[in-house]
């Protein structure tokens, strides 16, 4: 198994010496020296321009109202007449769309779900 490489900085090289501040080398391994910090980018000189204050970003929008679900009851299917949900249980019902959320952060991943979950109840 490969051994896992100490981040190179940043906010990372932090987490990483949290992590392993407790884990010793195995026996008859060296320990490699702690790298020292990095140095603070220099600081650049503020022109008057850059003085004045950053606007105010715009109001984020209300969330969108949620629709009113159905009751659900131990047995019955939600929001399915009878020969639909027997299709259903039966595996005829043919997949009505598909949605890849593979290389998405969580957060994207999420967005697009719920793009996806509002064009398919739009589609109704």
């Amino acid at each position: 198994m490969a051994r896992p490489k100490a981040p190179s900085g940043g906010a990372d090289a932090g987490l990483w010496d949290h992590v392993t501040r407790d884990v010793a080398p195995l026996q008859g391994r060296r320990q490699s020296p702690p790298k020292p910090p990095p140095k603070p980018p220099p600081k650049q000189a503020v022109t008057p321009a850059a003085r004045k204050p950053a606007a105010k970003p715009p109001p984020a929008a209300p969330p969108p109202k949620r629709a009113e679900l159905p009751e659900l009851a131990s047995g019955a299917p939600a929001g399915l007449d009878k020969r639909t949900a027997q299709r259903l249980k039966r595996g005829q019902l043919a997949i009505d769309g598909r949605i890849d959320l593979h290389g998405m952060t969580q957060a994207e991943a999420h967005g697009a779900l719920t793009a996806y979950l509002e064009r398919a109840q739009g589609s109704t």
